[in-house]
């Protein structure tokens, strides 16, 4: 042992020394509780399958529990759910304020690749899926820069069309196989189609030809692959389910030579290697296949060419001091055959290309827990009892017999026909033994042990039917909050899932766009089509994740939102903008609203005023659909303002007309009360001159009267009546009476 004073010398290590090294770590990973593991797995598979657990006579029931298959099924969509339906899962953060925008594109990209350049869905489905059932499943993320070839042949080129050909725009590469012709063809104007001519007026010629080429594509893009997990070997002394920080990592493949060879290994290395046969992780496979019949296919090709020969190799991630610095760098190796025998290649890596998730995490192991072992033992035990209840049933139809040896003919008594008749002696030489049925039973242990499903999984189908049913609100509440209690199991697993793997996932797609895509691309994102070069990338390290939410959970959310938006939206209305709320947080809520209920973008549902602040989205159509909403509201406003200032003018324009129209009355008043007293003074002065003019009448009728009576006494006195004088006398009166009547009337 060397002391700790010992102070270690260190060497450069070349390709020999390398090789051995990686191939001991890959025989020291690969033997790792492989045993023990391949048996779980295929016990996994099969009782995903409904295969086990396995019949223990061949006479009794073979009934079997499905409930492995179904716990995985009933979490499977909610998980799904909650990853695919937003594209905020996973949010690169900004380092800075002017960062915020950039950094919203990149996460957009990096979704915008998994889901539809990568098959983000396939692959996430079948990821989650196997690490419900598997305790991990893990993912390998690396940029594929394998060729495509392609042969073509084209006919009749001019030397411009040829010239052309040769030199691409597409980023490909072409190469001249053979020249299958070349002639001389005549000259065509291309105007009017007819043959040209020389001066000397012969035919004018030039040079036609037939090309076989060879076309070669270059597209580099990113690659996931869901590793088979038997074909896995983590260190053997990783202690969690993060392989950020790891020693070493190996997954076993297989591919053609032609394949190898096309990825740029070298040609002698992969023909040396030896075609792939049937080794260990077999039985894993043989369970996991859901063909009838599994045949164990061997490597060699039904074609005859090496080439079409299938040959292991491995992917290896090691950390490892190779220049004698005393400082281990993260490597890549790829290891051809099983036991390693080639270095196809090495070279170095910034980050480790495999990811790893799990349902339920473990403390101090890379292995987690799947919802497989959780369940195993329930549906080991509904298994039993279900044979046990079909085998009672199966006795109750079909009951043992006693039968006096002799007396009976055995043929006749064990037949299991249906109505077939007993060939006996008496009536007592055969007996049915009696079976006590225990259906009830059964019925309640197998709703116990469906209760201990469901608490152990955090699902149950029944759960919601049965609350809907129940009349009482508090009994609804009740069930609403175990139903609440069990979806935050399920949402821990989604949790879990988005911290080992989706998480790790997009940073280690992200990592591979800005190492290897250096050309601008245009793509359409949120609803705008944008140009994006990850070359031009910042790291980024911190992230924010958002994980979708159950039902229930996205139900209180919605009604939360919702209230929230109602109540921002009366204050606004009630004068409190800027005091309370704002614009940009009704905004913000909105968004929140659309985002939680699933619908998709808020961008689709909601403008952003903010789009305005940067003169450059001004060019896109989200930019110019916000300008033309704010400028729109412009216009009400300033109609709005037109109109409060035509209402102040009309109101103060009726003010003043009702103040000259007081004035007016006042004067009119004024004027009405001095005649009124001119008119009372008239009146006055008229009454008292017809006043005098009465009493000047008055006198007159005395006169005549007197003039009347003396007239009748001079008559008396002297004997006779002046008949003249009398009559003129009453004429007079009864004159001056009607005159007197007629003024009267008059005044």
């Amino acid at each position: 042992m060397k002391r700790a004073s010992e102070t270690p010398k260190f060497s450069p290590l070349n390709e020999e020394e390398i090789h051995e090294a990686v191939r001991k770590l890959v025989t020291s990973n690969r033997e790792v509780d492989a045993d023990y593991l391949n048996q779980f797995r295929e016990s996994a598979y099969r009782y995903d399958k409904g295969q086990y657990p396995p019949k223990t006579d061949s006479h009794t029931s073979t009934a079997v529990s499905t409930d492995v298959a179904d716990v995985i099924d009933w979490v499977l969509p909610t998980v799904l759910r909650s990853f695919c339906d937003s594209p905020d899962v996973v949010r690169f953060d900004p380092v800075n304020e002017s960062d915020q925008k950039q950094a919203d594109q990149e996460s957009d990209y990096v979704h915008h690749v998994f889901l539809k350049e990568c098959e983000g869905f396939t692959k996430l489905y079948l990821h989650v899926r196997e690490a419900l059932l598997l305790k991990n499943s893990t993912f390998l993320v690396y940029p594929d820069t394998r060729k495509k070839v392609y042969l073509e042949e084209q006919h009749d080129l001019t030397e411009e069309e040829v010239a052309i050909l040769l030199s691409p725009s597409d980023g490909s590469t072409v190469e001249v196989v053979e020249v299958l012709s070349k002639e001389q063809a005549p000259l065509i104007d291309t105007e009017s189609g007819e043959p040209l001519y020389t001066p000397e007026g012969e035919p004018a010629l030039e040079w036609r030809y037939g090309l076989r080429i060879r076309r070669k594509y270059e597209n580099l893009r990113a690659k996931i692959v869901n590793c088979r997990p038997e074909k896995c070997f983590p260190d053997e002394y990783q202690t969690e389910t993060d392989l950020t920080e790891t020693r070493s990592f190996v997954y076993q493949d297989q591919s053609t030579r032609d394949d190898l060879v096309a990825a740029g290994y070298d040609p002698e290395k992969v023909y040396n290697l030896n075609v792939w046969s049937a080794q260990k992780g077999q039985e894993v496979e043989r369970a996991r296949d859901t063909k009838e019949g599994y045949r164990i296919s061997q490597g060699e090709s039904e074609t005859g060419l090496s080439g079409q020969d299938i040959v292991c190799f491995y992917r290896v991630y090691a950390t490892l001091d190779t220049d004698g610095d005393g400082i281990a760098e993260q490597w890549m190796f790829i290891l051809g055959g099983y036991g390693g025998e080639e270095l196809l290649d090495m070279y170095p890596v910034p980050e480790v290309p495999f990811v790893s998730g799990t349902p339920f995490l473990s403390a101090h192991n890379f292995y987690g827990v799947s919802l497989f072992e959780k369940i195993r033992k329930l549906a080991d035990h509904k298994s039993k009892l279900l044979r046990m209840l079909e085998d009672n049933l199966d006795l109750i139809n079909n009951p043992r017999k006693k039968a006096n040896i002799g007396e009976a003919v055995m043929d006749s008594i064990t037949t299991r026909q249906v109505g077939a008749v007993w060939h006996v002696d008496t009536q007592e030489s055969v007996n049915e033994v009696p079976v006590q049925p225990f259906a009830a039973n059964a019925h309640q242990l197998l709703d116990y042990y469906d209760k201990m499903r469901a608490e152990r999984s955090g699902t149950d189908p029944n759960a919601m039917s049965v609350s809907r049913m129940m009349p009482d609100e508090a009994m609804n509440t009740a069930m609403e909050r175990v139903l609440t209690m069990k979806e935050e199991l399920v949402g821990l697993v989604i949790r879990v899932f988005a911290e080992t793997s989706v998480k790790h996932l997009l940073l280690r797609l992200r990592g591979i766009l800005m190492r290897h895509m250096d050309k601008d691309k245009v793509v359409r994102l949120r609803q705008e089509w944008v140009t994006v070069n990850p070359s031009n990338w910042r790291e980024r390290t911190d992230t924010t994740i958002v994980v979708g939410l159950s039902t229930g959970e996205r139900n209180r959310k919605t009604n939360a939102l919702a209230g929230i938006l109602d109540r921002q939206i009366a204050a606004l209305d009630g004068g409190l903008s800027g005091v309370l709320v704002s614009p940009d947080r009704i905004r913000h809520t909105a968004g929140e609203l659309v985002r939680v209920s699933g619908l998709g973008d808020p961008d689709d549902f909601w403008l952003d005023p903010s789009l305005v602040e940067d003169p450059r989205n001004l060019e896109t159509p989200k930019g110019r659909e916000v300008v033309r909403a704010l400028r729109l509201q412009e216009e009400k406003q300033q109609q709005a303002l037109a109109m409060e200032r035509e209402k102040a003018q009309a109101q103060a324009q009726a003010q003043n007309t009702l103040v000259e129209a007081q004035k007016q009355i006042e004067e009119i008043r004024a004027e009405a009360k001095i005649m009124a007293e001119q008119i009372r003074a008239l009146t006055a002065d008229k009454d008292r001159k017809a006043e005098e003019e009465r009493q000047d009448q008055g006198a007159a009728v005395d006169v005549e009267k007197l003039r009347l009576d003396w007239a009748k006494l001079r008559a008396e006195e002297t004997g006779r009546e002046d008949d003249l004088v009398l009559r003129i006398a009453e004429q007079e009166l009864e004159q001056e009476g009607t005159e007197d009547t007629e003024g009267g009337r008059e005044e």
